[in-house]
Formats: structure tokens, C-alpha cells, sequence
């Protein structure tokens, strides 16, 4: 979070952008929110870890137990 504002922020002072020969990436809203795959994981794998991570993205940390 911090390094993204504090990007934003750099830009915006100096109007410096990067260039953009690529055409720009395609976006769309995330079909699930955090909560909600907190949820489901504790549901369909428990004691697994969900871990918010840098830009909207997270890790699932399962173990599946040993059967035998």
C-alpha cells in the first residue's frame, strides 16, 4: 500500500510517466473479495492460511493432512 502511494505521489510531482508502446492492460473486478474467499477456504480446506499480499493479491497456504 505504501509503495503504491508513495508511487502515485512521485508522479504526480513530477509528471513523469512511463512510456506506453504496450496497448494498456485489461482490467476487470474481482469476482470474489477477500472476505469472501476467507470464507470459502475455511469451508472447503480447513486450517488452511489465506495472507493479504502486496496489491491486491493473496496466498492460500493449505497442507493437505496425511491419511493412511
Amino acid at each position: 500500500w505504501a509503495l503504491g502511494a508513495g508511487l502515485r505521489a512521485a508522479r504526480a510531482v513530477t509528471g513523469v510517466r512511463a512510456p506506453s508502446s504496450e496497448p494498456p492492460v485489461a482490467l476487470r473486478e474481482p469476482g470474489m473479495s477477500l472476505a469472501e474467499i476467507r470464507r470459502a477456504t475455511r469451508r472447503h480446506l480447513p486450517g488452511a492460511r489465506v495472507r493479504r499480499l502486496l496489491f491486491w493479491r493473496y496466498s492460500l497456504i493449505y497442507t493437505r493432512p496425511v491419511t493412511g
